[in-house]
């Protein structure tokens, strides 16, 4: 099959997936109703008619471009719900026509962030396209396939997730990669026993709609998130309400968010502790948990503390499940080429997604940045403490305070001895009136104090999507030839 008839061929499965998926939920408080039919239809007419020249182009890479075009207009739309709906849905076609998934689910995301739609449905739809017309190469199906059953997890939508992962198993078998067919028959695992869990607590979700206070029903929704989904910022709380003491106990503490060294010891002792009680995942769950309050605790940790803790995470460096949750992908927090989203809580599409620096995971070690259209990436050292700060260490520094100055954000690495600052350089690190560095990331533009700057290697580059994701370790052996090592 050709390029142009793969394209075809996915865009007419798409489109019929579409149809059948794209229904309405009840209207969620920050989402918009699905407007009616008749509505949509005019939105449609008025659409095509705006964009009319751009419709007359049919090569793939044309209707990519219309796509991208199209979303950024409904990105921009405010008071006409019927346009917004038709330029995503519209985007999402053509996409598919295309050949283009990213794009294609970048359209859904924005569909589904704005309107009361199951965007996992469609996603599923667009993906299940795909995989059928063998579009794309059997690891982007999969890929892709993972960060929808991630996001259909996080909303405990289980089933769509599952078929998700049944597509992900057909591109992995295509790929004939023993790996690929490992990950997927693994998260197939976990999901079915998440939904499992999630299924045998119902009795404790109505419990709770009745009463908030309920002891066992928040205990055992708290346990649930805490220790099956990993889901600390929603769990907490509930444990903190529940009836058992020792979950209270640790809940309480890490509520506190302990900042003095000591008490950071306490609370991993506690999650260890509590660990000797649990079994299966809960109890990995639990040993993760100490093992990161250990590591959070480790650099400012004195003499005395220090052996300890030193000895503590050893132990738990050998056991299996701390290492398999040490080996598992880096964290993503920010992905997008909008450095104004840093440290919020935005989900419009894959290349526009940040969280807050509060849901950073506790006892990471290395920060990653990538440059994500050519794929490089360098690694730093950095602690959660210096996350949201701008500090010199090692010859390298770090500015996460995404300080605006000379109108641009500045955000990102810098080689403290790349200082020369020529017309048209782009400075990363910028405490004005004292010191400016070049480097890897957001900046302004010396001497063009206009417009957003972007740099990757010290050198100017083109507006482009940064991801950054933090990691505790260990780095794999490619990785650590990326990490910016420490200059004597």
């Amino acid at each position: 099959m050709t390029p142009s008839r793969c394209a075809c061929a996915l865009s007419i499965l798409f489109f019929a997936s579409f149809s059948l998926s794209a229904q309405a939920e009840k209207p969620a408080a920050n989402r918009l109703p699905v407007p009616e039919a008749n509505a949509i239809e005019e939105a449609e007419k008025v659409v095509r008619d705006t964009f009319k020249a751009d419709y007359t182009k049919k090569k793939p890479a044309e209707q990519v471009v219309l796509a991208r075009k199209l979303i950024k207009a409904a990105d921009e739309m405010k008071d006409n719900p019927p346009g917004k709906f038709v330029l995503y849905r519209e985007a999402a076609d053509l996409a598919s026509r295309g050949g283009d998934l990213v794009t294609a689910l970048d359209a859904v995301a924005g569909l589904g962030h704005s309107f009361a739609v199951r965007p996992v449905e469609m996603q599923l739809g667009i993906l299940e396209s795909a995989e059928t017309a063998r579009v794309l190469p059997g690891r982007v199906v999969v890929e892709a396939a993972f960060e929808i059953v991630e996001e259909a997890v996080r909303g405990d939508d289980y089933e769509p997730a599952l078929k998700v992962l049944k597509v992900a198993s057909r591109a992995a078998t295509r790929a004939a990669a023993p790996s690929l067919t490992n990950a997927v028959a693994a998260q197939t695992r976990e999901v079915e026993a998440l939904q499992k869990s999630f299924l045998a607590l119902e009795a404790n979700r109505k419990a709770l709609a009745s009463d908030a206070s309920d002891p066992a029903a928040n205990h055992a929704l708290g346990r649930f998130l805490c220790l099956r989904k990993s889901d600390w910022e929603a769990g907490l709380p509930l444990l903190v309400k529940g009836n058992d003491e020792k979950l209270k106990a640790a809940a309480e503490k890490e509520l506190a968010m302990p900042i003095a060294v000591a008490d950071r010891v306490a609370l991993a002792d506690r999650w260890f502790e509590v660990s000797a009680a649990l079994e299966g995942a809960e109890k990995s769950e639990a040993r993760v948990r100490a093992y990161q309050w250990y590591q959070e605790s480790l650099p400012a940790a004195n003499a005395l503390l220090k052996p300890r803790v030193e000895k503590q995470l050893a132990e738990l460096e050998r056991a299996p499940d701390v290492k398999a949750a040490r080996a598992v992908s880096w964290r993503v927090l920010f992905r997008s080429s909008d450095p104004t989203i840093w440290n919020t809580d935005t989900n419009r599409s894959h290349s526009h997604f940040a969280q807050p620096l509060g849901k950073a995971p506790i006892g990471f070690r290395y920060l990653r940045l990538t440059e994500t259209g050519k794929g490089g990436y360098i690694i730093i050292e950095l602690t959660r403490d210096r996350l949201g700060e701008y500090s010199e260490r090692d010859g390298y520094a770090w500015m996460g305070k995404n300080i605006v100055e000379a109108k641009a954000n500045h955000l990102g690495i810098s080689d403290t001895t790349w200082r020369d600052q020529q017309k048209g350089s782009i400075l990363v690190y910028n405490v004005p009136f004292v010191v400016g560095y070049r480097g890897w990331g957001f900046g302004h533009r010396v001497g063009f104090d206009d417009a957003q700057g972007f740099a990757w290697a010290g050198e100017p580059v083109q507006p482009t999507v940064f991801e950054f994701a933090v990691k505790a370790g260990p780095l794999t052996a490619e990785e650590s030839k990326r990490l910016l090592k420490r200059k004597k």
